[in-house]
């Protein structure tokens, strides 16, 4: 026969009773029952159950039934022995079917008891497990939010929506510790007035968020309202959250309290270890990623901070070095350096060569008392020794235990910084600054500030050049004009001379080379007229051209002949003394030749001159209306045309033309330009650009 239950003890015995033995045992636990109370009873009744029908699997049953209620196992037994025992006590007799029910009885139910707690442990270790990898899993999704953007703002955001949502919780609040101010700043939030972000601060030690960041240690409250160190914040609009859990988030490595995470629910509820321990974990975590977008937004900001600097510096610098005004230079100075150092006064000092005595050259912002009293705190020269010798800023304040320090308290001052300005040749003076700021003057301003200070020492120093070199070529040119005005009235006391001998000589001949020996001396006398009129021995073509004209038309010109001489107007061409010289004897030559040739047999004539630049060539064009050269010799001419070339050619390294053009003799010159060299300040006649023009 098969049996229906293969491997089950009691199964076996049940099955194997004689209808006699299975009658006894039930009649016995049906004495045995009534007298057994508790747990004892209770299994008995199973076991009669099991005999009964003949079902064995009503033990094990029962065994994993008490295994779920926790049930002690020694208790389990302990009750299982008092059944037996009281059976025992009513059933009389031995039979070998009998005590195998008995025996059984037991094993099945400590067996299904047994099998019971293995599957609730195994139950319980699949539930941690799922537990363990959702929490890892919130734990990653809070950390990867955490380090998603280098973004403090982002990253904060980030995090307490992400810490709301896997914690399942109303309100998730950050706040960021502030060392400067020993606050926390509430830094992001949801659930709460968004606009209190950035507002709200907490000092440590107060309410339940500061106490946790004071002491490092998490706070868990089921109601607020019951605790003593909970205080309300009316701006964060937390009226209708009753619980908190309150985290503090500390960067382990080196000890830093970072700032402080907050959760919170509607209604009153009790944390457990698992969620403290949670939030801690993530508080860790996001200790290190807050830390390095703090950092990271320090350092960009510092960066940007540093192209700001830079870029108002190059501005700055461009503003000082626009003007070689030394007065102007100095005032844009002070003015822009206490704008960069943010400070109410400005003042560059300057010590007396002599006694070293501090005197005030420009300011910013300081009245006539401030400057005085300035001048008496840097008399004992202290500061402009220790300056001079380490080339450094210094900054004094007024709490400062040192002389200076002391100083500054007595002159009523708060905090002052000294900028050396260094030039070339030694220590030109010093830029002070003050400021009633309680920090002064921090070392990263200075040492921006020490900058702008050899910036505005190089602009002083090119300033100072500036003026000296224009009072140096002022005395030059005034020397110049001098020695141009005694060579003119010389030439025009030789001019004199000739002109008194033309008087008493009788031959036409020599009162003409007399003539134009007086001509040409007073064209070169015309010419330094000019020059000692002008700047620097410059003057221009058709200035030297006109004066020549004027000249030469009046002492010249012979009677009877009406003679009229004309500047075409061009552009101003400057040239200096020695081709202005040159060019005056050029055009007197040119114009004698046309009067005593081309216009000897004419009562009337016109004498044009036309000067003008042409492919780097000054061209000087003298045209008559007489009737040219003389084609016997060859178009030499005379002495005067003799003399025409050879300057030309010699001394202007040119080329000269003479030909007819219709009814009038033209003669050309032309020689390469060389252009005045430009005097700083001074300013010389514009040079005409380069044009073709028809020669």
């Amino acid at each position: 026969m098969e049996k229906t239950r293969s491997g089950t003890l009691l199964g076996d015995a049940v099955q194997d009773l004689s209808p006699q033995t299975r009658e006894r045992i039930l009649q016995a636990l049906a004495q045995a029952i009534p007298a057994t109370p508790g747990m004892a009873g209770e299994l008995l009744r199973t076991l009669e159950q099991a005999v009964r029908e003949g079902n064995p699997t009503l033990l094990p049953a029962e065994g994993r039934r008490r295994a779920e209620q926790e049930c002690p196992v020694t208790t389990l037994a302990e009750q299982a022995v008092v059944a037996i025992r009281t059976l025992r006590h009513h059933l009389t007799g031995e039979d070998e079917q009998v005590e195998l029910v008995r025996l059984t009885f037991i094993s099945e139910l400590l067996s299904g008891y047994v099998h019971a707690r293995e599957d609730i442990a195994a139950q319980r270790r699949s539930a941690e497990l799922r537990a363990r990898m959702k929490e890892l899993a919130a734990l990653h999704q809070v950390i990867s939010a955490a380090n998603s953007s280098l973004d403090l703002d982002t990253v904060l955001h980030l995090v307490v929506r992400t810490v709301a949502e896997v914690m399942q919780v109303e309100v998730c609040e950050l706040y960021l510790f502030e060392p400067e101010r020993g606050t926390l700043v509430l830094g992001a939030s949801v659930g709460l007035n968004p606009e209190a972000e950035g507002r709200v601060r907490i000092r440590l030690g107060d309410g339940v968020t500061g106490w946790v960041a004071q002491q490092g240690r998490p706070v868990a409250v089921a109601d607020v309202r019951q605790e003593p160190r909970f205080l309300y914040e009316p701006t964060l609009h937390e009226e209708p959250y009753h619980s908190l859990l309150s985290v503090p988030i500390i960067l382990y490595t080196v000890e830093k309290l970072v700032g402080v995470i907050n959760v919170r629910t509607r209604e009153a509820r009790t944390y457990t270890p698992e969620e403290i321990n949670f939030l801690e974990t993530v508080s860790g975590e996001m200790a290190i990623a807050l830390e390095n977008a703090r950092l990271y937004q320090a350092t960009d900001q510092r960066l940007r901070q540093k192209v700001d600097e830079l870029t108002t510096l190059q501005r700055v610098s461009a503003m000082v070095v626009s003007t070689l005004d030394l007065d102007k230079t100095l005032g844009l100075i002070a003015e822009q350096a206490a704008k960069l150092g943010r400070a109410d006064m400005a003042a560059i000092v300057e010590w007396s060569p002599l006694r070293r005595e501090p005197e005030v050259v420009a300011s910013w912002g300081l009245s006539p008392d401030a400057a005085s009293r300035l001048q008496q705190w840097l008399r004992p020269g202290k500061v402009y020794q220790q300056m001079a010798a380490t080339g450094r800023p210094i900054a004094v304040r007024a709490d400062d235990p040192t002389e200076q320090g002391k100083l500054a308290r007595e002159f009523g001052f708060g905090s002052l910084l000294c900028l050396p300005l260094r030039g070339k040749e030694g220590p030109l003076g010093t830029i002070c600054l003050h400021t009633e700021r309680p920090q002064g003057f921090v070392p990263d301003e200075m040492d921006f500030l020490a900058v702008f200070a050899d910036q505005a020492a190089l602009a002083i120093e090119n300033a100072r050049l500036y003026s000296e070199l224009r009072r140096s070529l002022e005395m030059k040119s005034t020397l110049l004009q001098e020695m141009h005005h005694r060579v003119r009235n010389n030439l025009q006391a030789v001019a004199s001379l000739l002109n008194m001998q033309m008087r008493r000589v009788q031959d036409p001949q020599v009162v003409r080379y007399l003539e134009e020996s007086a001509s040409r001396i007073q064209s070169i006398a015309a010419v330094h007229d000019l020059l000692c009129q002008e700047t620097l021995g410059v003057t221009t073509v058709q200035a030297v051209a006109q004066k020549v004209l004027e000249i030469a038309s009046a002492h010249l010109s012979r009677p009877g002949l009406r003679l009229h001489c004309q500047i075409v107007p061009e552009q101003p061409l400057p040239i200096a003394s020695r081709e202005a010289t040159l060019l005056a004897l050029l055009i007197n030559e040119l114009l004698s030749n046309a009067i005593s040739h081309g216009l000897a047999n004419r009562e009337q004539g016109t004498v044009l001159v036309d000067a003008y630049l042409a492919d780097e060539q000054v061209v000087v064009q003298v045209r008559d209306n007489g009737e040219g050269p003389d084609a016997g010799n060859g178009g030499e001419g005379g002495l005067g045309l003799q003399i025409v070339r050879a300057l030309v050619t010699r001394d202007l390294g040119g080329t000269f033309t003479l030909r007819r053009d219709g009814d009038w003799t033209v003669a050309i010159i032309s020689f390469p330009y060389q252009p005045p060299r430009g005097i700083p300040g001074i300013e010389l006649p514009a040079v005409p650009p380069v044009y073709a023009r028809g020669t």
